[in-house]
């Protein structure tokens, strides 16, 4: 797998405060070639108080300068706590504008406008949608302009509290107002969220998504051959991520960056065409290739920590619907545990263990 890891001449700091929770992060390039950066201020994942901030870069993203408050938290009224920004995500339309559309804690959606490059901002537009992670606005070809977002599934509320839903909301008036339009199909078994859009070459609309069930499955991705009416059955990626975020190469591949939720946590890419389904090809940066090894037919794991280190760890892939029966023999041995690791297997779905 090729990696930029150890090259350090390819590693520039955007921004870093010790003090400060700094992510989410989502970049733009105007005609002038300036790269706008904008990202999440907070003081935890889970915020307390949060403001968007923009930074900019007029070198290619070598040095990044000016950097400023967008939009900072709210005073709830009658309440102790703040609303929060949640998620903010920055785009470009093709009529010039720059678009923030971000989500609170209370689950509302909102839009901020710029119609001079970044420079100054509208208030917040309160877009009566609700969700959770929104994506970046996009624009199919008869104009009509797309937001999705994660929400919970109220088919499934009830039974596994934990399902999402994915909502695309439309707008036909350039983003004055906007109505729902269509759901991603769920099952009740997969659970997609964080999502993110991307319109193809034809017109098809592709929906990449974080599968957000169990222990790390392979994330998931629809499409849509009606400008976000309908959507197909999901299928599974290639890959196991967070937060997908799709664009094009100059020579027409699809770049998908995300978050690696399996194995090793860190920034990963995926190239390639987006109409495969190669399935899921679970991967991490592992140093150790023996861990896990196959003999005699079946998969052998070698649990190895250093003291003070955190033991590898292996994931199988999840059931396919509500229907399915996994059945699973393991046999266990510990021969030495210099580390005081605890081995355990971790069942997400309901099920029957016989040991």
């Amino acid at each position: 797998m090729k990696s930029l890891s150890n090259q350090k001449d390819r590693h520039v700091i955007v921004s870093r405060d010790d003090n400060i929770y700094e992510g989410f992060p989502d970049m733009v390039m105007l005609d002038s070639g300036k790269l706008l950066c904008l990202y999440r201020q907070s003081d935890l994942h889970a915020p307390t108080w949060s403001n968007i901030v923009l930074i900019e870069s007029t070198d290619r993203g070598q040095t990044w300068r000016n950097r400023r408050i967008v939009h900072e938290s709210i005073s709830a009224p009658h309440k102790d706590n703040r609303l929060c920004w949640n998620k903010p995500r920055l785009c470009r339309l093709k009529d010039g504008r720059l678009a923030i559309v971000a989500d609170q804690n209370t689950q509302k959606l909102f839009i901020l406008w710029s119609d001079d490059d970044g420079k100054t901002w509208s208030a917040p537009q309160e877009t009566n949608t609700t969700g959770v992670c929104p994506d970046r606005i996009v624009e199919v070809d008869d104009g009509t302009m797309l937001i999705a977002a994660h929400d919970w599934d109220p088919n499934y509320r009830q039974r596994v509290p934990d399902v999402c839903i994915i909502r695309v909301y439309r707008s036909e008036d350039s983003g004055a107002s906007w109505e729902l339009s269509s759901t991603v199909p769920s099952d009740g078994v997969h659970s997609p969220c964080e999502p993110g859009l991307i319109l193809l070459p034809g017109g098809t609309i592709v929906a990449y998504f974080r599968n957000h069930c169990g222990l790390c499955p392979a994330s998931r991705k629809s499409y849509s051959h009606d400008g976000g009416v309908t959507w197909t059955v999901p299928v599974e990626c290639g890959f196991c991520g967070q937060t997908i975020v799709p664009g094009f190469l100059q020579d027409g591949r699809l770049l998908l960056t995300y978050g690696n939720s399996n194995g090793n946590k860190s920034i990963y890419t995926w190239c390639g065409d987006p109409y495969e389904e190669p399935g899921y090809q679970p991967n991490s940066n592992w140093g150790e290739d023996d861990c896990a090894t196959m003999v005699d037919g079946a998969l052998r794991i070698r649990m190895t920590a250093k003291s003070g280190e955190v033991p590898p760890a292996y994931f199988l892939q999840r059931v396919e619907n509500a229907a399915s029966i996994a059945t699973l023999e393991a046999r266990l041995r510990c021969e030495s545990n210099p580390a005081a690791v605890t081995c355990a297997i971790n069942m997400t779905d309901a099920c029957e263990v016989l040991f």
